[in-house]
């Protein structure tokens, strides 16, 4: 695999291992362009009998990914069927693939960031950098994923806690809350998942496929998947003139912005459209 002609990610492959690096300034959202990068990037891993473990980390310092990209949503409204696959089908293919994901996060991961990695069988990150937010429901929307996955993750009352209150946590937070394997400290990461990547990359790749098989049959008393769908076909939403609004003033008052989303939280609380 060439695993090259990506515009807003880097893709390469050592031995076993693909690490895809997002690079898309000034904060990492989640565009047209990104998402289009990231499918082929995924198709040519799926198909690359070579590459056992994927790595999704980022090259634009400060930031895993931001979020969507808001005026893509804006102007669009609900994605197409086609652009809907970049989205909840896309994420689903990375969870239960048979080959093994790793999400590093170094610098701020909200909204679909936070999907992403969720979806991911592993996730680290930098104790010292890593922030965390669910910010959809602040900018009127449901996560396509997100809230299914955190509520599994860590329970109704802590999944509560992030999708309601759309703020910012760190990597220990996210550690406690059993969202992340580990918080490591920045000088350690990188060597930490190094090591990891390499040891699964080493092992008979038919059998990684039956353990993860097993893990993935032991959560499947539920219907992720469905929940999942629920969510994002929620005609509600879909209709309603409001949740584009909300997101055109999060765009005006710096969304999208490095000095915006550095204070997520904060800038999110200011979007609130009931009286104080």
């Amino acid at each position: 695999m060439a695993y090259d002609g990506f515009k807003k990610l880097r893709a390469v492959r050592d031995r076993g291992i693909l690490t895809v690096s997002f690079d898309n300034p000034p904060v990492n959202v989640y565009d047209r362009q990104v998402a289009s990068d990231l499918g082929r990037a995924i198709d040519e891993f799926e198909a690359d009998s070579a590459a056992r473990v994927l790595i999704l980390r980022s090259d634009l310092p400060g930031w895993f990914m931001a979020h969507m990209d808001i005026p893509w949503r804006i102007s669009d409204g609900w994605p197409t069927a086609e652009e809907a696959a970049l989205f909840a089908p896309l994420t689903e293919r990375i969870r239960t693939m048979p080959k093994v994901s790793i999400a590093v996060i170094e610098g701020r991961c909200g909204g679909f960031g936070m999907e992403l990695t969720l979806s991911c069988d592993m996730r680290f990150a930098a104790l010292e950098t890593a922030i965390f937010n669910q910010l959809e429901v602040g900018v009127g929307s449901v996560a396509a994923t997100g809230n299914q996955r955190i509520a599994r993750l860590c329970g109704r009352m802590r999944a509560m806690e992030i999708i309601l209150g759309a703020d910012d946590f760190d990597a220990a937070t996210a550690e406690k809350y059993a969202l992340i394997n580990r918080a490591l400290p920045v000088a350690q990461l990188g060597a930490f998942v190094d090591r990891l990547a390499r040891r699964v990359a080493s092992w008979l790749p038919e059998v990684v496929v039956a353990a993860k098989a097993s893990a993935l049959r032991a959560e499947s008393h539920t219907d992720p998947a469905g929940d999942i769908r629920a969510d994002f076909d929620n005609p509600a939403l879909r209709l309603a003139r409001s949740t584009i609004e909300v997101k055109k003033r999060f765009l005006a008052i710096g969304g999208q912005t490095v000095e915006g989303e550095s204070r997520l939280g904060d800038l999110i609380a200011e979007l609130g459209v009931a009286p104080q």
